[in-house]
């Protein structure tokens, strides 16, 4: 099975009807990493062969769809740093917003229901891999 979730659920879930900010592409890339990340430590004895998200455990559909919403938060969270900007007028500052923040801390509070509620279909904890090592290669032409 390709996901553990649908756009459909992870929109309901977060209330998140809007497609202005939140394409049917990003949330499709927010689910595909959640399932990755869930795939990793899956475990193996879980039967995940359904041929609808229907037929999956309950839990693993609302483990994978907390997670696909955490991501989002993410997201938006990196967008909103993108665009935020300082202005000033004159000797005042205009300062940020609190907007990235608080979608930081709620993708953090997501992923944590999302790992609780994953837990009896997992073998491991879950580590959140923030960078692959891969081989050296020579840079530049050095050797």
């Amino acid at each position: 099975m390709d996901a553990y979730t649908t756009e459909a659920r992870v929109r309901a879930q977060f209330n998140l009807h809007s497609t202005d900010r939140l394409s049917a592409e990003s949330v499709d890339t927010a689910i595909a990493d959640a399932h990755v990340a869930i795939a990793r430590v899956l475990d193996p004895a879980v039967d995940v062969s359904g041929e609808t998200v229907d037929h999956l455990p309950r839990g693993l559909v609302l483990g994978a769809t907390l997670l696909a919403g955490a991501r989002l938060f993410e997201a938006l969270a990196a967008a909103e740093a993108f665009d935020q900007q300082r202005v000033a007028l004159g000797p005042q500052r205009i300062e940020e917003s609190t907007r990235r923040r608080d979608l930081l801390a709620a993708a953090g509070v997501a992923e944590a229901r999302a790992w609780r509620a994953l837990e009896p279909f997992v073998t491991q904890p879950a580590a959140r891999e923030h960078a692959t090592v891969t081989a050296s290669q020579a840079v530049l032409g050095e050797d």
